[in-house]
């Protein structure tokens, strides 16, 4: 698998968000105190794009009808159904 730089480790603070396009692709990359983590950034629930949803410790909040994630897991909260895309990620240094 081949990875793209995507940001500097010390320039994404904890409780930051950060969308980044990869190849075509809208990413979000999060960072809470337990890591990095980086997921489509588009709602599975009408594809709205969650660059603007809130981040608060691990929950995020699509900002369009509210459902709300575990960034860490990438687990629907409300819903319990959905899930986050997942994108692969490596940290390097």
């Amino acid at each position: 698998m081949s990875y793209v730089f995507a940001v500097k480790l010390e320039d994404l603070w904890i409780g930051e968000k950060r969308a980044i396009q990869i190849q075509k692709q809208n990413v979000l990359i999060l960072r809470t105190e337990n890591g990095v983590f980086a997921y489509r950034a588009e709602c599975p629930h009408k594809g709205v794009s969650l660059c603007d949803g809130a981040l608060n410790g691990f929950h995020l909040t699509c900002p369009a009808h509210g459902w709300e994630f575990n960034v860490e897991t990438g687990k629907g909260i409300n819903p319990s159904s959905v899930a986050l895309l997942p994108i692969a990620l490596k940290i390097e240094n």
